[in-house]
């Protein structure tokens, strides 16, 4: 996510040719990314939960793990 709006700013480099409004827009531009970040990270939290809990509604995946359960018991018994 770069805004071309980014680019200009970078090309500010010199400290002295920088206002306190391209300050300001600075900050704003990195209060910006740093909110989509922790946003888009929530939406994957959300998504991970959400799949979890489809996942251990569905009777196919209790089956398996009783499955993997019971495989494990036989393979130690005969071990």
């Amino acid at each position: 996510w770069f805004h071309p709006f980014d680019q200009w700013l970078n090309m500010i480099t010199n400290e002295q040719m920088r206002t306190p409004r391209h300050e300001a827009v600075i900050s704003i531009n990195h209060n910006i990314s740093a909110m989509w970040t922790s946003y888009t990270a929530s939406q994957v939290e959300i998504e991970r939960i959400r799949l979890r809990n489809s996942l251990f509604q569905d009777d196919k995946y209790e089956d398996m793990c009783k499955d993997n359960d019971s495989n494990n018991k036989s393979s130690m018994d005969s071990a």
